[in-house]
């Protein structure tokens, strides 16, 4: 979108395509993450240092005048709002999308989750524009709001010493004003109220396929890192071992697959519990008999506390996963 430092429109795109890079961003319900990545050596072959440095000393000071100085032009303005509308137009025949866009519509109105969240260029400019509000200048202002370095993150992974790192971090990111704004949270409403739960909702899919799914409100996990309640109980029920949910509901000739899991909705109010059962024919039409079966070994879990050795596990899984998880890129 052109910065103050560097005007040229797509100049930062320009340069990463010179140099073997690439970007991209992506935006999850409070937050958006932009990157890049770029050749890792000099022109010259040479190890890279601050005296020699690689490609990503440039495309970090291009990259950092997005935060400090950004001048949204129109131009780039029309266009990303232009490309906005296919990606929403491609969730619309999507039925994951369209099954989490109907349970956020069902959640609480005055909650953030309830919001239509992918946007298109009817809601993020025609409408807005008829009712005479400039597009550009709500940017601005959004940027000007919630822009702040304390409310932000970076990670630069490279070649060089950590230590030029660290230097071309400071040197080029300290101009990113801290405004000492307060962390987002949500902890005035809840996503999903009393009168929002207890419902029991038929939607109609754009590809052939059968799915029960099962939403329970759980609790914000965000300061539970370290044990992570939601893996544990999600283990237990997205199990197909014998005595599992899967494995009876399977030997009826009902589903496919199950998976269970726990996902935070927004900082400071509890997140969601989701379980998804892939149903045959004959379990679309014993889906009421799943749900039962479900509540019976949900009260069966309850009778007994979390033990130890399940806890063992699953971090010796995740261990070897870890251990031997393939390279993969950074960005």
């Amino acid at each position: 979108m052109g910065t103050k430092k560097f005007p040229i429109e797509n100049e930062y795109g320009q340069y990463l395509s010179a140099h073997s890079g690439s970007s991209n961003a992506y935006t999850g319900p409070t937050s958006t993450n932009y990157f890049f990545d770029v050749a890792a050596k000099p022109a010259n072959d040479q190890d890279p240092s601050d005296s020699n440095p690689s490609p990503l000393r440039e495309a970090l000071d291009r990259f950092a005048q997005f935060f400090i100085e950004p001048l949204f032009l129109h131009s780039t303005l029309d266009r990303e709002l232009k490309a906005v509308d296919p990606e929403n137009k491609k969730n619309l025949q999507n039925d994951t999308w369209r099954l989490h866009q109907l349970e956020k519509s069902l959640s609480n109105p005055n909650h953030p989750f309830c919001h239509f969240s992918t946007g298109n260029f009817e809601v993020l400019k025609t409408l807005l524009e008829a009712r005479g509000i400039n597009v550009r200048d709500k940017f601005i202002e959004f940027h000007a709001k919630h822009y702040s370095a304390n409310r932000m993150k970076l990670v630069v992974l490279g070649c060089e010493p950590l230590d030029v790192l660290q230097k071309w971090v400071v040197e080029l990111f300290s101009p990113v004003v801290n405004k000492k704004l307060p962390p987002n949270r949500w902890p005035s409403e809840l996503p999903f109220r009393e009168s929002d739960l207890g419902m029991q909702c038929f939607a109609k899919p754009a590809m052939d396929s059968r799915e029960l799914n099962l939403y329970f409100p759980f609790i914000d996990e965000e300061f539970m890192f370290a044990s992570q309640p939601g893996r544990y109980i999600s283990h237990l029920i997205g199990h197909e071992g014998p005595g599992s949910i899967m494995s009876y509901i399977k030997s009826k000739g009902w589903a496919n697959a199950l998976s269970a899991g726990a996902y935070p909705v927004c900082p400071g109010t509890p997140g969601i519990f989701d379980v998804q059962v892939r149903l045959t024919e004959e379990g679309l039409k014993n889906y009421p008999e799943i749900i039962k079966i479900f509540f019976q070994y949900i009260t069966l879990l309850r009778e007994s506390p979390p033990q130890e050795w399940i806890f063992q596990e699953q971090k010796g899984m995740a261990d070897v996963d870890f251990k031997f998880k393939q390279k993969t890129p950074a960005s």
